[in-house]
């Protein structure tokens, strides 16, 4: 027991001792990188009481992190990733290099958080189940983050199918009303960003990307694989066949909205036909049983009272 305790304690004062020293080279490095604003005279940046100096100062000394220390020196992954995370709705610059070092941590902090505690309150046995469950918990640290921007890659999916048809509607009307089509994707923008963030900022993103000099259809195109969606991929299409054969966008944006509205409505009706079915597992499972039980109960407990007043006789 003497000796688990000195252990433990040991692995506490090396973890205060690296938290503390994290610290002092945290500080170092916002300390060199305030002087370098203020060498540069970035004095908006310093000065700016709404907290932007701090944000951007963190960014800046996250920055010093090597890609080459979270497997981002190839450029192929490094772009890979960044679509991915723009897919779940990150749309950060540093997003691949916060969401690596993330994962690490929670690779590395779940066993470690487990071994500290077990150590102190020996709650697993040690040696080779004591290894196991440390492995597992390597193995679930590093696929949860994994796991997560899939479900919200999916969650995010959804919701873009269900707004699609709403932002192709508001197109409609704003080039219906005369504006054109850069000036119609900043209004819905502005309009779809109180209803979904990421919408709105793939949407900014178009805007930003067609006003740079870009194709509308190459634009488009962008739009579709940061989206992912197969009905924007059919919207680009659609553009690209219409500017190039000069025909009236007002009206193909016309139709395709309706499309649109009726294959969500298909949806719905699909997810509501399968309800039922849906529901016979939980039905049978806990619905059903707790009716027999309250239904058989009383039988049950006359039925016994009758056999044991016959038995008493």
């Amino acid at each position: 027991m003497g000796n688990d305790l000195q252990l433990s304690i040991f692995i506490a004062g090396v973890f205060t001792a690296v938290t503390l020293i994290g610290a002092i080279v945290g500080m170092y490095v916002l300390r060199r990188q305030k002087i370098r604003l203020r060498i540069a005279g970035d004095g908006s940046a310093v000065l700016n009481p709404s907290g932007g100096a701090s944000a951007g100062l963190a960014r800046r000394t996250f920055d010093q992190i090597d890609d080459r220390f979270v497997g981002l020196d190839d450029k192929e992954n490094r772009s890979k990733l960044r679509m991915e995370l723009i897919q779940a709705g990150f749309f950060s610059p540093q997003a691949p290099k916060i969401y690596l070092v993330a994962r690490g941590l929670v690779t590395l902090g779940l066993p470690s958080i487990v071994y500290i505690v077990n150590q102190s309150f020996k709650f697993l046995p040690s040696g080779s189940n004591l290894i196991i469950v440390l492995a597992t918990l390597i193995f679930f640290g590093y696929i949860i983050p994994d796991a997560y921007l899939k479900r919200r890659q999916r969650l995010l999916l959804d919701s873009y199918r269900v707004l699609f048809p709403d932002m192709l509607d508001l197109l409609v009307v704003c080039v219906d009303a005369g504006l054109s089509f850069n000036t119609a994707l900043d209004r819905i923008g502005r309009e779809f960003a109180s209803r979904s963030y990421e919408l709105s900022t793939n949407l900014a993103i178009l805007g930003g990307e067609v006003r740079s000099g870009r194709a509308v259809t190459e634009a488009l195109d962008n739009l579709s694989i940061r989206l992912n969606l197969d009905e924007v991929k059919s919207f680009s299409t659609l553009m690209k066949q219409s500017i190039e054969l000069g025909t009236d966008v007002g009206g193909a944006l016309r139709v395709y909205a309706s499309e649109m509205r009726e294959k969500r409505m298909t949806r719905a009706e699909e997810k509501a036909n399968a309800l039922p079915i849906k529901m016979l597992l939980p039905l049978g499972l806990f619905i059903f049983p707790t009716i027999l039980i309250v239904v058989l109960t009383p039988p049950f407990i006359k039925v016994a009272a009758a056999f044991k007043h016959i038995g008493g006789h």
